[in-house]
């Protein structure tokens, strides 16, 4: 693949990979805890990709919003409790996270999150 430059410009009719395609082929073959763990390595160098193999936003919801992504110092801790098994530190920056995605849509409404052995609001 050849890198362009901002300035660079495709001549006439000459194709351009779409960005949604080049991201869904790095995870092609790729396993859903292999593409979780891709998805969030990724994110934690400032690199915010929807996960396509569980349709998943990035743990802060940048990829979707960018304006929503969080400092590298709190994506470094994600990434630390992702790949230790720290589910409780995960969980709670998770909420945080969600919390920060729900502040900047502007929900006014409660909302109910519950899962398996949780009941929070």
């Amino acid at each position: 693949m050849t890198n362009l430059k901002e300035t660079d410009q495709p001549e006439t009719g000459t194709a351009v990979a779409n960005p949604v395609d080049v991201i869904v082929s790095a995870y092609s073959g790729m396993s859903y805890q292999e593409s979780v763990d891709h998805q969030v390595k990724h994110w934690a160098a400032g690199i915010p990709t929807h996960n396509p193999i569980g349709d998943e936003c990035c743990p802060d919801f940048s990829c979707c919003q960018p304006s929503l992504l969080m400092d590298g110092p709190a994506r470094k801790r994600f990434l630390e409790a992702h790949l230790s098994g720290d589910d409780e530190t995960r969980h709670n920056m998770l909420m945080m996270c969600l919390g920060g995605m729900l502040s900047e849509a502007g929900a006014d409404e409660k909302v109910h999150l519950a899962g398996e052995g949780h009941t929070e609001h």
